[in-house]
């Protein structure tokens, strides 16, 4: 393994199975990161890593169009200030294949789903 390819995969790249919906989970410590599931989840909340990492590219790595990936809006479970504040004050559900960027805001005291 090359030594440039072992920087990309341990400070830009990680991988994650949920089983079940996220809440409270630990952040990527990681810039992308790649989520692979059995089911749809939800993602009520997130815990930024040690480094208050801001920014992350979440990769809905799925191939089955069934296993959706919802960012839940001021979802009613998990801890306050590690919710998500979503485009149009509406869940965001990011479908199989495809990717979406949140930020946490500190200001805010949320995590913010990027849309673009």
């Amino acid at each position: 393994v090359s030594t440039s390819l072992w920087v990309w995969n341990r400070y830009f790249r990680s991988s994650r199975t949920l089983t079940g919906d996220l809440t409270d989970g630990a952040a990527a410590t990681t810039f992308m990161h790649v989520v692979d599931g059995a089911t749809a989840v939800n993602v009520n909340s997130l815990l930024p890593d040690a480094g208050l990492r801001q920014v992350i590219v979440w990769i809905n790595a799925n191939t089955n169009v069934l296993h959706t990936h919802t960012f839940v809006h001021e979802s009613g479970t998990g801890t306050a200030t590690l919710k998500f504040f979503c485009p149009g004050a509406v869940n965001y559900v990011l479908a199989a294949g495809k990717m979406a960027i949140i930020w946490y805001d500190a200001t805010l005291t949320r995590w913010r789903v990027l849309v673009f």
